[in-house]
């Protein structure tokens, strides 16, 4: 392509390793801390159709909190029981898969997920 003719480096960097442009948004740890213990209180406001989204949130700002990789595998496995809880039908459990399958973000790739994502994929309200 014209492109990987003129900026080689530019192509390789963002076409190739699909990397981003900019920096990473690094948050205090607190946020991580309130996102898990708001998962860890919440009742019914935990859709069955959100749970995934609820520890991809989790795993998101892990990043962004900078919180290591094995914590926050552990905070999320610890959640499968209670994520599980709100199973509707047999065939759509939450399992341990689901937070290996979420914890996959725990790249630079998913580090600047704005608010309202984070509220329309989880259906909570971030205030």
């Amino acid at each position: 392509s014209e492109a990987e003719r003129m900026w080689p480096e530019w192509y390789f960097s963002r076409v190739v390793q699909k990397k981003r442009v900019g920096r990473k948004w690094h948050v205090n740890r607190a946020v991580y801390d309130w996102w898990h213990n708001t998962l860890l209180s919440a009742g019914d406001e935990i859709k069955v159709h959100h749970r995934y989204w609820c520890i991809l949130t989790l795993v998101i700002y892990a990043v962004k909190c900078d919180i290591p990789r094995d914590e926050v595998l552990a905070d999320a496995l610890a959640l499968v029981p209670k994520m599980d809880s709100y199973t509707d039908t047999e065939d759509n459990r939450f399992t341990e898969d689901d937070v290996h399958d979420a914890m996959l973000a725990y790249d630079e790739n998913y580090n600047k997920w704005p608010i309202k994502t984070i509220e329309d994929t989880t259906l909570f309200r971030i205030e």
